[in-house]
């Protein structure tokens, strides 16, 4: 039963739940994988592009649009963990900002808990149609993951923290 093997997917404290958290892990993995461009072997803005595009979603404004330093940036502001990959001139340093496994995890349940009305489609999406493995056990999640596993409305504390990373982004800027 989904609902069972589901249930809530946050804690009281707003972090993920274990399932959660492999879930998301589980999806940064088949994102990895089959996303392109598929020579990337990272979390890229170009793959995260790619992914919510395929989800129904249009990240491009964000990913694709805007430069790679102020992704990184953002990804700093709300304690996203982040490699920097190399870019296309081997002569040059690495430049283009890639999620780590648990940064994703970070980003994604920040976006669930910011605007689940969009993010929870794109979880649903993938679980269902795309056999996600659990990272730590390699079975497959069970599809049929339930809406009511996740909050039906913007969390008004994450939105005011939200809120104020992105006034210190501004000012640095």
């Amino acid at each position: 039963d989904p609902k069972e093997y589901y249930g809530y997917l946050f804690e009281a404290d707003k972090k993920p739940t274990k399932t959660l958290d492999a879930m998301l892990r589980g999806i940064a993995r088949y994102i990895i994988n089959n996303m392109e461009p598929k020579e990337e072997r990272a979390l890229t803005p170009a793959k995260l592009a790619a992914y919510y595009k395929k989800m129904g979603g249009n990240y491009d404004s964000l990913f694709i649009e805007v430069p790679n330093p102020s992704i990184s940036w953002i990804y700093a502001s709300i304690g996203c963990q982040q490699t920097l990959q190399p870019g296309k001139d081997d002569f040059n340093p690495p430049c283009i900002p890639a999620l780590t496994e648990r940064g994703f995890v970070r980003w994604q349940s920040i976006e669930i808990l910011l605007g689940p009305e969009e993010h929870v489609e794109f979880i649903q999406n993938t679980i269902d149609n795309h056999n996600i493995k659990h990272p730590d056990t390699g079975e497959d999640f069970p599809v049929g993951l339930p809406k009511e596993s996740f909050p039906f409305e913007a969390d008004p504390l994450i939105e005011r923290w939200h809120d104020e990373c992105a006034q210190k982004l501004r000012e640095r800027a």
